[in-house]
């Protein structure tokens, strides 16, 4: 695929939205490429306390709640997936309770997460660890559902095979259950990477001062439907990111993986 091709979707999505910019003529709800580039973009140095809009100052104040929102998001996925991935594995130690693991993951992951954010603004107030717990906790619940059913998935014949050679429940899990279901779970954690962003979006915009979801908090206070739009490009293209990252990750720890 050449670069053309490559660029060819981005340029018809732009013309598309410039012509509907233009026939509605309305920035205040359908703001133009360049409305967002030349006039929203420059007054986030606004946010930082700048008294005129300016591209330096918009840089420095995205750059930093960026910084903020990603070190929130790569902690909470990190412990959140580390942690979904035992708990999914480590119920399937107990056999005679399989039934009542199903239901009760299932029932946890019914709950919607968005709607767990004000329990979590009620319990840390403007609190940093309140952010962190949230999506981590999400993160787990995700993680931890397709990991269950990950193990469900495994063929009986690779525990059978295990356990004529003498593997005990815990080497079964670690060396026949862990390595079989990464391959399996690529495709849920590349889901979960660029969902982590939406859980930090909700869990900023209601309790936190920093971070990109306050500022998206601070835009819709104001109506600036340009700055709603300029961080919903920042949002897809931090999930875009995501994405790429924890794939090429996923494919170095299962690269003994053979492919047909």
């Amino acid at each position: 695929m050449t670069w053309l091709e490559r660029l060819a979707p981005f340029v018809l999505v732009i013309t598309i939205w410039q012509m509907a910019a233009a026939f509605r003529a309305d920035p205040g709800v359908l703001p133009s490429p360049l409305h967002v580039l030349l006039h929203s973009f420059p007054e986030l140095a606004l946010f930082g306390g700048a008294s005129d809009p300016n591209p330096a100052g918009a840089f420095a104040v995205l750059g930093l709640n960026l910084t903020i929102t990603i070190i929130r998001v790569v902690i909470s996925l990190g412990v959140g997936s580390v942690a979904g991935f035992l708990l999914g594995l480590s119920l399937h130690c107990f056999s005679a309770a399989a039934s009542g693991n199903a239901f009760v993951l299932t029932l946890l992951r019914s709950v919607p997460l968005f709607a767990l954010i004000p329990l979590f603004v009620f319990w840390f107030p403007n609190r940093e660890v309140g952010i962190f717990i949230y999506i981590t906790l999400a993160v787990l619940l995700v993680v931890a559902t397709n990991c269950y059913e990950a193990v469900n998935n495994i063929p009986p014949s690779f525990r059978e095979s295990a356990t004529l050679l003498g593997a005990g429940r815990l080497t079964i899990l670690r060396k026949v259950h862990a390595p079989a279901v990464l391959p399996e779970l690529r495709g849920s954690m590349r889901a979960v990477s660029g969902l982590v962003w939406a859980f930090a979006l909700g869990a900023e915009y209601l309790s936190s001062q920093s971070g990109i979801g306050f500022l998206v908090y601070q835009s819709y206070l104001y109506s600036d439907m340009g700055k709603l739009v300029l961080f919903g490009m920042v949002y897809g293209i931090m999930g875009l990111l995501s994405i790429k990252a924890v794939d090429t990750t996923i494919r170095r720890v299962t690269r003994w993986q053979p492919t047909y």
